[in-house]
């Protein structure tokens, strides 16, 4: 055997278990930001919330979903490295709020767990997840732009330095 005719016998007698090994992907690393994983099973789930929820994206959800992500996560980020906390109770009120809601749009607590195909206390805790994270995100944002004051006159004079042909019409 020449080596040529070795190595296309190799790949020849290797190519099916690739193949099958390619199949059993459980899930993709699309991104990741400080310690955390953008996962493509999160986007798919964020596109499949926005489609139910139906919120227009302005472009690619693939492309748009994955930046909101990531966006998302380095205010998560931020807040930890600042050491912010949610308020419990809060949080534990928007929780039941948004199950309230939920249930009400679907029409029985029955139809909620078989939809979610969790038990109520697990979307529950999903809620308290995405609310305490909603809650981390607003509070870096204000403490970014919360000392933030600005005036019309200060617009207007910005505004009045920018060369006509590059402001966008």
């Amino acid at each position: 055997l020449t080596p040529y005719t070795m190595w296309i016998f190799l790949v020849l007698m290797f190519a099916p278990i690739l193949a099958v090994a390619q199949q059993d992907v459980i899930d993709e690393v699309i991104w990741v930001v400080g310690d955390d994983a953008i996962l493509r099973s999160d986007v798919e789930k964020q596109i499949m919330q926005m489609k139910y929820e139906k919120v227009d994206v302005d472009g690619d959800p693939y492309c748009v979903v994955p930046e909101q992500l990531a966006i998302r996560k380095l205010f998560l980020h931020q807040a930890k490295l600042d050491s912010i906390d949610a308020n419990e109770g809060v949080i534990t009120m928007q929780v039941e709020q948004r199950v309230n809601e939920i249930i009400a749009q679907i029409g029985s607590e029955e139809k909620l767990l078989e939809y979610y195909g969790k038990s109520l206390k697990q979307i529950k805790e999903d809620l308290r997840e995405q609310a305490r994270e909603q809650s981390l995100v607003q509070q870096v944002q204000q403490k970014l732009i919360g000392d933030q004051k600005i005036s019309p006159s200060q617009v207007r004079k910005a505004f009045s330095k920018i060369d006509s042909i590059d402001i966008p019409v």
